[in-house]
């Protein structure tokens, strides 16, 4: 869950759709995890609704679904627990 946070943080202070590229950076250089992971993570929110995921050029960008954010992690990961 805690790779899941970051991702959904990241996401939401870059204001914009962030490229995947831009958060495997980020997330792979600190160590984090593996890019595996990383990719499952990704694929995990997109498919339960707290990101959007959309190719342009060949680079895949992320971008936040839920204006409330808060709200949405709590509800998916707090509550459902």
């Amino acid at each position: 869950m805690l790779y899941k946070l970051i991702v959904l943080y990241m996401i939401k202070i870059a204001g914009i759709h962030l490229p995947n590229a831009d958060i495997s950076e980020h997330i792979l250089g600190k160590g984090y995890t593996d890019s595996m992971t990383l990719q499952l993570t990704l694929s995990e929110l997109t498919e339960i609704g707290l990101i959007t995921s959309t190719k342009k050029h060949n680079r895949t960008y992320f971008d936040i679904t839920s204006k409330d954010l808060s709200k949405e992690i709590f509800s998916r990961f707090c509550v459902g627990k």
